[in-house]
């Protein structure tokens, strides 16, 4: 179950801020190394060197491998918000080309996923790549490949996401790691998200990171083989489907091909399982730190780091330059970590106000999202951006207003359908057909595209909402997002703001020498259904009943009221009139009878609203 509002709230709130907690880090650190910069001075022995060795290995391994796992991490939250996403859904109605929409949406959240695909039970998938514009999604069926069917079918059975073992792509000649998740849509069927990463990616992220440590990082995959190192950025030649990683006893580095020679001498360093070893070649020796990690699959990952042990270890400073150069130090690293904290909490800031604003569904404007001399922040800011723009995207396909109640809502699929009194507006271009059938279908396209921006910001500025639009009808209603007493006085608004608006664009069309614009509104108050209406896979948030009848067969009336000085026509039933009171003037037509309905209906012409 989702988390509530109160309880997203409380998530927010709680913690601490990362400026506080890097200036606690830096200082944390910065007296570790103080302290012991004081005693080498006061003449520590070598053993307390050794010690600060070994501890300084540990900290930039860990760093190294933290910011290795971080890379990752991103890939399975992308894979498993992809399974949410189409877990909501009647995946078998979607086209190829909608489901490409959706994953093309994970490249730009996640930079290191070079390909995402949809695969069904038939093992057929819809594949989108990152770095081939000129194809923007292929369809395949792998269902002749033994393994990867075996794969496949794993992963459906433990029902659980996983990391799949390295695998060559001769297409393009690359070793890729994947991410498998399992889900169910909808209906049932049963399908597979599996994102992809070029290792060689992988390595160029480790070359990086050498040149920002002392070290020289690597990844091991298992004891036999190299998944990531500094050197394979460029590529690996030799690489086949049965060997997909270069072999450890052949790689070109021989710090790494003597790694296990000597594995006795491997101890240990910290209590997590941080084992370090030295190894001589020649005339240099290099300190060996390495990490196990089996976050990422049966086979367990070996992260670390080679150093330089000559230029890596400290040396005895014994002069009282020493003491003040301590001092010094502590000052300067609590100076530059409140920096460094300020420098990376505020673009993290405004990442977190721009949550908020999508979370309002605030989506019409640019966030302020703050630019960073970090380089994963700016991405992150660059994937945000990318987000709100395909929210912006969204929301021309769904009511103004319904996002927002979405997004608030603790569960949207908890918001059922239920009886509302609301106010239903129809309109419709009186002629369109002769119309339009001499204009080319973008000339087409184009006028009714201004017609409807022009109704629905009548619509919108009366809070109404924009149902749909019906070949050239517009159907709005108020009252059915929210409890709203007057209605029936909103829309009638709304439709004196249409007419105002129809009768100035059609002066500029009359000064241009084009027809003017007819226009029929029917207006009706009355119980209708509110809510999701459709399959449980696939529901419009929509009105449904009598109501809905009712107005559209007024704006079918409005043609018998309509004069040949009139542009607009707006009919409107008693019900609604008897709502309205004496805010607006209506003028009674008597009882009419409707199409198709055998009821007597009273019927007023909605005229302006009086000057005050």
């Amino acid at each position: 179950m989702p988390p509530s509002r109160n309880e997203k709230t409380a998530m927010t709130e709680a913690g601490i801020s990362i400026a506080t907690s890097i200036v606690a880090l830096f200082m944390i650190l910065s007296v570790t190394v103080g302290l012991t910069t004081l005693f080498a001075a006061g003449g520590v022995s070598q053993h307390m060197i050794e010690a600060e060795t070994h501890e300084k290995a540990v900290v930039i391994n860990r760093t190294i491998s933290q910011r290795a796992i971080a890379q990752l991490r991103p890939v399975e939250a992308q894979v498993e918000l992809l399974a949410e996403l189409f877990g909501e859904l009647d995946v078998i109605t979607l086209s190829n080309t909608e489901i490409s929409y959706l994953l093309y949406a994970s490249l730009a959240a996640a930079p290191q996923i070079s390909s995402v695909a949809l695969v069904d039970a038939d093992l057929s998938l819809v594949r989108v790549f990152r770095n081939r514009p000129d194809e923007r999604f292929r369809v395949s069926n792998w269902s002749d490949d033994h393994e990867f069917a075996a794969v496949a079918k794993a992963t459906m059975t433990t029902g659980a996401a996983s990391w799949g073992e390295p695998f060559f792509a001769e297409s393009s000649e690359t070793t890729l790691l994947s991410r498998l998740i399992p889900l169910r849509d909808t209906s049932g069927a049963e399908f597979i998200v599996i994102a992809t990463v070029d290792l060689t990616s992988l390595s160029a992220f480790l070359a990086e990171l050498a040149e920002e440590t002392e070290g020289e990082p690597f990844i091991l995959y298992g004891e036999d083989a190299v998944l990531a190192h500094p050197g394979m950025a460029a590529g690996v030649s030799g690489l086949s489907d049965k060997t997909p990683l270069p072999p450890i006893d052949g790689f070109s580095d021989e710090k790494l091909r003597r790694l296990w020679r000597s594995a006795q001498n491997a101890e240990p360093i910290a209590a997590d399982e941080v084992f370090a070893r030295t190894l001589k070649l020649e005339d240099e020796e290099f300190y060996l730190v390495y990490d196990p990690v089996s976050a990422f699959g049966a086979t367990p990952w070996y992260i670390g780091v080679v150093f330089d042990l000559e230029g890596f270890t400290p040396q005895l400073l014994k002069t009282p330059v020493i003491v003040i150069g301590g001092i010094a130090l502590l000052v300067a690293a609590a100076l530059a970590s409140l920096a460094i904290g300020r420098a990376i909490s505020w673009p993290i800031r405004s990442l977190s106000a721009a949550a908020r604003q999508i979370s309002r569904w605030e989506v019409d404007e640019d966030s302020p999202l703050r630019q960073s001399r970090f380089r994963e922040i700016n991405e992150a800011s660059s994937a945000f951006a990318a987000a709100l723009r395909a929210l912006r995207s969204l929301q021309l396909y769904l009511p103004k207003t319904l996002p927002q109640r979405l997004v608030t809502a603790d569960d949207p699929r908890t918001i059922k359908s239920e009886s509302r009194q609301i106010t239903v507006l129809f309109t419709d271009i009186q002629g369109f057909t002769p119309f339009s059938e001499e204009m080319p279908p973008a000339e087409v396209a184009a006028f009714l595209n201004a017609h409807f921006a022009l109704i629905s910001s009548c619509i919108w500025a009366e809070d109404g909402v924009v149902d749909k639009f019906i070949g050239d009808s517009v159907m709005a209603f108020w009252g059915g997002l929210q409890t709203d007493d007057r209605h029936a006085a909103h829309a009638c608004r709304a439709a004196i703001r249409i007419r105002k608006a129809i009768e100035a664009d059609n002066a500029e069309r009359r000064r241009r020498g084009e027809p003017a614009v007819r226009l029929r509104i029917g207006i009706h108050s009355g119980e209708a259904v509110v809510g999701n209406i459709g399959a449980p896979g696939r529901a419009n948030f929509t009105v449904i009943g009598d109501t809905v009848n009712i107005s559209q067969r007024l704006e079918a009336l409005a043609r018998q009221f309509a004069s040949a000085t009139e542009d607009v026509v707006i009919l409107i039933s008693g019900d609604t009139a008897r709502k309205i009171g004496d805010d607006l003037m209506a003028k009674p037509c008597g009882r009419q009878v409707l199409r198709g309905r055998r009821r007597l209906e009273e019927v007023y012409l909605l005229g302006a609203r009086p000057e005050t």
